[in-house]
């Protein structure tokens, strides 16, 4: 009979993640690699960096066999969605974040829809990195900052961000003043 062992009837998909955990909790080697990258993905709203993948123990041959398969998505170099490519705009954030690792934050336009302060408008995913630099991102719209430290950003809603205050000082540099004036609005009743 299907989906059963025996007699005894096959778990449910929840009881199965549960038991893969606790088995990933007594000895990590008895669980697949694949199962790691899937409990691993659950938890990062489905986007994995490369090296995300490799920690789950995926070679770089079996990370490209996998995206030849169509298991994993490329959205932008060294970043994949796990299973399907609908995903959410909070996951393209996260991963445009992933790409300009390891200290890119989501800014500007973006920062400030993750915010809440404006609608989004499907634009290219802006991130900002501090420290001068050329390195570009296909797809992600990268910004350089001699000035952000650690102060300036926080993570929300699992994605790395500038802080509403620095969101609005880098939006006041891409949109001109009634849009900016509504944002710093929304912002002011968000937080009061």
């Amino acid at each position: 009979m299907p989906g059963t062992l025996g007699n005894v009837p096959r778990p449910k998909r929840t009881q199965r993640r549960l038991i893969r955990r606790e088995a990933g909790n007594l000895d990590a080697r008895l669980v697949s690699p694949d199962v790691r990258v899937a409990d691993r993905a659950a938890e990062d709203r489905g986007i994995l960096a490369v090296d995300e993948l490799r920690a789950c123990g995926l070679t770089d041959d079996e990370i490209e066999t996998r995206a030849r398969n169509g298991h994993l998505h490329c959205l932008y170099r060294g970043v994949y969605a796990v299973g399907h490519t609908a995903i959410s705009r909070e996951a393209r954030w996260l991963a445009a974040v992933k790409a300009c690792r390891p200290h890119g934050v989501l800014s500007h336009y973006a920062g400030s829809a993750h915010w809440g302060f404006v609608e989004w408008d499907d634009r290219e995913p802006e991130v900002t990195v501090p420290g001068p630099g050329t390195r570009i991102h296909e797809g992600i719209r990268v910004h350089r900052s001699t000035t952000l430290e650690r102060k300036d950003w926080m993570v929300h809603d699992g994605i790395p961000v500038t802080t509403p205050a620095r969101t609005l000082l880098d939006l006041a540099s891409v949109l001109p003043h009634a849009p900016l004036r509504r944002a710093v609005r929304e912002a002011m009743r968000s937080a009061g």
